[in-house]
């Protein structure tokens, strides 16, 4: 069996301010960009702001994609101008993540893109730790 490998990734910080509405400043060490995090309106956040919860749904979004072209390109295979769209139903109180539905669209050829996505699904660091938390995640192809 191979030797695993111990990777260090996105050490991220969090400033919290005692402000109402609820504003938060998130960043990861040596990147530029830094993302304003809010919850809802309801919760006495603001609506315009990503949540934790939109922030999870774009991390899996883009780590499915981003692992697709990667696999695409090594087994020559086009994709065309994919989208991938993720929608989490979440269960309260205590948000729990009950189902993720995976939406593909865009694609060229659908045995193309189900054969990379097959990849994708063993592969995909994201999805892996979802699933490892009892995660159903579906993925379908429109």
């Amino acid at each position: 069996m191979g030797k695993r490998e111990r990777v260090i990734f996105g050490r991220a910080s969090v400033s919290v301010r005692e402000e109402k509405p609820l504003l938060l400043e998130v960043w990861c060490e040596g990147k530029k960009q830094r993302i304003e995090v809010s919850e809802p309106p309801d919760i006495g956040g603001l609506a315009d702001r990503w949540t934790p919860l939109d922030l999870l749904s774009a991390s899996l979004a883009a780590c499915e994609a981003a692992t697709a072209v990667i696999i695409a390109r090594k087994l020559g295979v086009e994709l065309g101008d994919i989208r991938v769209d993720v929608e989490g139903e979440w269960q309260l109180p205590g948000a729990s993540l009950r189902r993720v539905t995976v939406r593909v669209l865009g694609y060229k050829d659908r045995g193309s893109v189900e054969d990379v996505w097959r990849y994708v699904e063993r592969i995909c660091p994201i999805l892996q730790l979802l699933k490892k938390a009892g995660v159903e995640v579906v993925t379908v192809f429109e």
